[in-house]
Formats: structure tokens, sequence, C-alpha cells
């Protein structure tokens, strides 16, 4: 009794929604038998899609039936049509049927065999916020029975809604508009009329089937290709070559010419937005965007987390730990993110003298002398007066300091009498006369090649040459106590530029580098460690669970697919100003700043003989340094 009083109502309710239509309203005609409904031409056709369209893309398909509130007729008929599909179904794809408990899940190909939006909105599909991302895919058999086609509209506009709740774009509605005769139908976020406004959507009739044979051949519409110039809200994080904005940031107009971007995501973004028919309005970001996972987000990533973009581009990555708080499209360009160092470090003035010879000839000379000395002092002190005459001449007049006198080039007051003696005295001349000699040859082709401070290969070269790394934030891959803090990017980058001695490092991305060192060619001396920190993924965010996410994605696959991605990449970034004068350069003369060292080595010689020459006189009324001075020169006082 209760099932005949609400079919009465329901009757009635249909009966004055129809009465209240203007006569010119179009109408669908369906079946008014409920009872003796057939249910062969809906699974015949729903065989046809799934073995054309569907088997040959997945392995599983998933089967999800429910008539909400339907009288015995209906549900009958959906039974029947459950057995014909499943005793002609095609064996070669594993089929399950979805019984809404917690633990099914969806698959990428799914079927719904439901009568109404009430229907579909109790199936208790479950979808998990990390599967949000995938692309799902709802063939939607839809036995709705209706003579208003406004009725018929609004029932397929709630699934497409609950549909787009679930981030779910690739969306069909199969629906019998007369006898044998079915419509299929999606939606658009985007049409003429309207620019996705609040919960606006298009339905979209985009084929149908009608004796037996169908008006185009496929099931799924193409993805959406026309944004029919709605504007998107895109949030710019400038930074070269990525991004560049080449007009007034307070100017309306400039903020929605697409022409005044520059760079490789610049280049990008027209490309998509002439393929994609979409207008632009800019927003720049004043700080630089950071992913905060408790809604402290900065930058691009603040203004997508409070709704006042749709998307962001521009230098924007993050790690892996973050990347769950947005949505974002593949990577369409990547560049290492490595240490920047100076190529052209000076040794200091002092070694810089000493780069003539190499640290083993050096080695060899100190050891000569010192043994020479030490051969003369022993035998001044334990020889007899014979024996000294003969090997190093005159006691009172042999001293150890003459082996450096003579190698300076100083001449000996008193040559030694006996041949021995004369002839060590000889041989020393001769090698301090080569060694002279070979000096100021290779001292002067030293000073004029320029030779620089190697530079450290590898992350741990930098720590263990102490190297101030010099960043907007202390980093995890650095030593905090050998860390400075420097927030603007371009004082980091003319702060190692300038440092001729001091051993300071930045990072950045090789890309900008060579940017850099493109823009000043002739003055840059910057250049990368070996070894990177980690490889930068360049994507474009979007809001969580964004349905532009898989719009864009494919058409940049089509983008890369093409070539058009690298070579935009190519374009902006030249890979040969990645190293700027790393080796060892020419140059047109010898600077008074090169020979620094020779005039400090100089100065310290001068004042060392001042020294000497106010300690003689201070020798005649001052009897202990006479000792001393005497102590010095081996001079023995009776």
């Amino acid at each position: 009794m209760l099932k005949k009083v609400i079919f009465f109502i329901f009757v009635l309710i249909l009966a004055t929604e129809s009465m209240a239509k203007p006569k010119g309203a179009e109408r669908m005609r369906f079946l008014v038998d409920e009872t003796n409904r057939d249910h062969e031409p809906y699974a015949d056709l729903a065989l046809y899609m799934v073995e054309r369209y569907i088997s040959s893309k997945t392995s599983t398909l998933i089967i999800m039936e429910n008539c909400e509130h339907c009288f015995p007729g209906l549900q009958n008929m959906h039974t029947r049509l459950l057995r014909y599909f499943l005793k002609r179904f095609n064996p070669t794809m594993s089929l399950q049927l979805f019984f809404g408990l917690p633990e099914d899940r969806l698959w990428d190909y799914n079927i719904f065999i439901v009568d109404s939006m009430h229907a579909f909105k109790n199936l208790s599909i479950n979808i998990p916020e990390t599967s949000y991302e995938h692309q799902f895919h709802f063939f939607i058999i839809l036995t709705l029975r209706t003579k208003s086609s406004e009725i018929a509209a609004h029932h397929m506009r709630a699934i497409f809604r609950e549909c787009l709740r679930f981030n779910v774009d690739n969306v069909v509605v199969m629906l019998e508009l007369d006898k044998r005769k079915f419509g299929f139908y999606t939606y658009y976020l985007f049409a003429e009329v309207h620019c996705h406004q609040g919960e606006n959507i298009e339905i979209v009739h985009f084929n149908t089937y009608f004796n037996g044979s169908l008006e185009h051949d496929r099931l799924f519409p193409q993805h959406l290709r026309d944004f029919h110039g709605c504007p998107l809200l895109i949030c710019l994080d400038l930074g070269y070559p990525l991004l560049g904005f080449h007009g007034n940031r307070s100017d309306p107009q400039d903020l929605q010419n697409i022409r005044l971007v520059a760079g490789i995501e610049g280049d990008l973004l027209r490309d998509l937005a002439k393929a994609l028919n979409f207008r632009v309005n800019f927003s720049i970001s004043k700080g630089r965007g950071v992913i905060g996972e408790n809604n402290n987000s900065t930058g691009c990533f603040a203004e997508l987390a409070a709704g006042k973009a749709d998307m962001a581009i521009g230098c924007l990555s993050s790690t892996d730990g973050l990347r769950h708080v947005f949505s974002y499209s593949i990577s369409y360009h990547q560049s290492l993110y490595v240490f920047i160092v100076r190529s052209g470090l000076h040794f200091g003035p002092i070694k810089q003298l000493a780069q003539a010879f190499c640290p083993s000839v050096w080695q060899a000379i100190g050891i000569c002398c010192i043994i020479g000395m030490i051969f003369i002092r022993f035998v001044i002190s334990c020889t007899s007066s014979g024996v000294c005459e003969k090997l190093v001449g005159q006691r009172k007049h042999s001293d150890s300091t003459n082996l450096i006198v003579v190698m300076m080039g100083n001449p000996i007051k008193i040559l030694p009498r006996r041949n021995c003696a004369r002839l060590l005295l000889m041989s020393w001349l001769l090698a301090t006369l080569v060694l002279r000699n070979a000096y100021q040859a290779k001292m002067f082709d030293s000073l004029r090649i320029s030779r620089r401070i190697p530079i450290p290969r590898t992350i741990a070269g930098l720590e263990e040459h102490n190297y101030i790394f010099v960043t907007d934030k202390y980093a995890e891959f650095y030593p905090r106590n050998m860390t400075r803090i420097i927030s603007n990017v371009t004082q980091r980058y003319s702060m190692v530029q300038q440092s001729d001695t001091e051993r300071l490092v930045t990072s950045s991305m090789l890309d900008t580098l060579a940017w850099h060192n493109r823009q000043n060619w002739n003055t840059s001396y910057l250049t990368y460690v070996d070894e990177p920190i980690y490889n930068v993924q360049i994507s474009m965010y979007f809001k969580k669970h964004s349905i532009l996410r898989s719009i864009f994605d494919d058409r940049i696959k089509r983008l890369g697919a093409a070539g058009i991605t690298s070579h935009i990449g190519e374009k902006h970034v030249k890979k040969q100003f990645q190293v700027m004068n790393a080796n060892s350069q020419r140059l047109p003369a010898i600077s008074s700043n090169m020979l620094r060292g020779l005039y400090m080595l100089y100065a310290m010689l001068m004042t060392i003989a001042f020294t000497q020459f106010a300690l003689e006189l201070l020798t005649k009324r001052a009897p202990s340094v006479r000792r001393a001075m005497d102590w010095i020169h081996y001079v023995s006082r009776k």
C-alpha cells in the first residue's frame, strides 16, 4: 500500500513539472511500460562499448549498480541487465562487482548502472585523497525514465558535479533517447557562456547510437582543448632563465598581456595559451614560494592555498615530503642544483711567488740549505783549524749564512785559500746561478699565465678547504658554522664574484648560472662544483585536486613528444656559459697587484737589514748585544 502511495505522489510531481514547461521546450520520449522494459538494448550497447573501447586499455573492469527507491519492475530490469552483461562478457578481462564495502576501490575504468542522481550519490564510492590525481574513467548507464529533458539534464548535472567532487573529468553518461536510440553525454567546465563560475558546468551531447552504429567512433570524449577564451588566474614566481616579466607590475593591462612574459616557462605558457585558447590574469609573487604543510606556505603557494590563483608557474619545485600539499603537472624541464664558486681565485701574495717551482723542488732546495748550514757549523765547531780551512775556509771568515748570501746572488768578502773549499764554493755558486735563472723564467711565466687555486670537485672538498656557504637559509647539506645568511640572490652572486682571496660559495640551479654568465660574459668568473646537490624538476602547480592538472598534462605531453619543450630549453640555456674562465688564461701584462708578494718580501728583507744595522750600532754601547752578534757570526773573543 505504501509503495502505491509513493508511486502516485511521484506521478503527480512529474505531471506538474511537465505542465509547467513551455510548449516549445524540447522533449525526450521514453518507454512507457516499466515492468516489461527491455534490458537487452542497454546490455548489448554496453558490451559493444566495453569490447571496442575499454578492453584494449585495461585488464580489470569494475561494475557498480544501484537503484534508489525504484519500483520492482525497474529493479528487475537492472538485475536482468547485469545477468545478461555477465553472461555475454568477454573473458579476456577480469570483472569485479562493486558492493560499496570499505575495502572496495575504483579501477581505471568503471561502469555504473543507476536510475537517478540519488542512486549514483549513494553508491558509497571511496576514493582516497592520495588517488585523486589518478585518471579514472566513468561509464555511467543512466536508466532514468522521464518525458522532460530538463529533468534528465538536472539528474545528469548532479551526477557530473559528484564526479567533479572526485576530480574525475573522463565521464560519459549513456541515456536512452528513444526506442533503441541512445545519447552519450559529458560535461565541460569552460564554455562560451560561462567560465567555471561557481558550480556552472556545461552538459555536452557528443555522440549518438542509432540503428546499430555510432555517430562518432569513440566512447570517451577528447580532453578539454578549448577554454573558450576564459581567463585563468596565474601567479608568477620570477627567476631567469625560467620566467621573466617585461612589463609594469602595477599596470592591470600589462598583467593581462601574455606577450610580456619571457624565459623557458614564459614561452611554454604562450604555447599552452594558444593551444588551449585561454587568457591570463597575472599576479607576481613578492616573496619566494615555499610550500608549508600546515597552511603556512609563502609566495605563489600561499595564493594557491587561499584560492587567489588557479595555477602557479616559475622556478617552482618541491621536496618529495611536501608534494602532496598541491597538485602539480608533469615535469617539463629539469636542472641540477649545484654549488657556485669563483674559478679565478688567486693565490696569496707570498704563495704566488712560490708557484714558480713545484713543492718537491722547494723541498729539495730547503733540504740542501739546511744540510749545508749544519755541515758548516759542525766543521767550525768540532774540527781543528787545518781541517776547517781545508773544507770551508778560515774559521773566523766562514759563516753558515754565506750559503744564503751566495744563493741570493751577493758576493762574499774573503775567498777560501784551499782548493777543496774553493771547489765546494764553486759548485754552490753554479747551482744557485742555475736556480736563480730558472726561478726568474718560471716566475715570469707564472705571472703571465696567472695560475689560480684549483676548485674542489666535491662537497666534501668545499668543507675541507673551509669554503663559506652564502645562502638565504641554513641547509642540511652544509655545516651551519660555515654558513653566512644573505637573503638577496644578486648580492650572493656579487660576493662570490668579487672574492679574489676569500673562499666563498653559494648555490643555484645550473641553468641560472649559465644565464648569469651569458649576461656577464666578459666579467664573470663563476663556475660550479662537479658534484650536484640534487636534481630540480620544474612543474606547474595547481590547487589540490584541481581538474586543470590533467588538461595541462595532456597538452604538455604533446609538446614534449614534438620536441618543443626541449627546443625552448636549448633556446634559453647555453651550456657553454656554465663554466667561465675555469682554465688558466693569458693576461696582457704583469700588473703591480700580481707582484704584491715580491714587494712584501722586499720590505721584509729591508726591515731585517735595517734591524741588523741598528743592532750593529748598538753593539758599541751594549756589551750583551755585541756578544749576541759575535755568537751569530761565530767570532770568538779572548
